[in-house]
């Protein structure tokens, strides 16, 4: 009778051992898990309180790209401009005799079948004057381009 009880108590502690070990391994767990979201929750902390910084970092970069980007257009314009300009003057075969605000048609048609042959449609800003960019303003951009990357 006594072995049927101290084989009960030795089997209860054998459970009661695998539980222990159990329960260890799930609060060593949830003590990585913790200290895993108390990091999480210290970096966001950080991340938000710079986050005005950053937003008026990525202001002052949209407005620099938005005038890059402008500057650009216009200075693309400019050569297309320029570059129509030249062909116009040196190509009236091909152009025509181009005058502000008409629109010219091709001396020699490309498609003779067709009644009014093909037409060239000029805008006013494709017949502006031709302009070239000056230094003094070229040197005044890269110095103002200098001031912006020191900043």
């Amino acid at each position: 009778k006594d072995r049927c009880k101290l084989r009960e108590q030795a089997a209860e502690l054998q459970l009661v051992r695998e539980m222990l070990r159990q329960l260890k391994i799930d609060m060593h767990s949830i003590h990585l898990k913790t200290s895993r979201l108390e990091t999480a929750a210290a970096e966001f902390e950080e991340a938000e309180q710079r986050f005005p910084q950053h937003e008026a970092r990525a202001k002052q970069l949209k407005t620099k790209l938005d005038q890059l980007v402008r500057r650009e257009m216009e200075e693309t314009d400019l050569s297309l401009t320029n570059t129509e300009n030249f062909y116009a003057s040196h190509h009236p075969d091909i152009f025509g005799d181009l005058q502000e605000g008409e629109t010219s048609t091709s001396a020699t048609p490309r498609f003779p079948s067709s009644e009014a042959g093909p037409q060239l449609l000029l805008s006013s800003r494709m017949l502006a004057p031709t302009e070239m960019p000056f230094p003094s303003r070229n040197s005044a951009r890269r110095q103002a381009d200098a001031s912006w990357g020191s900043r």
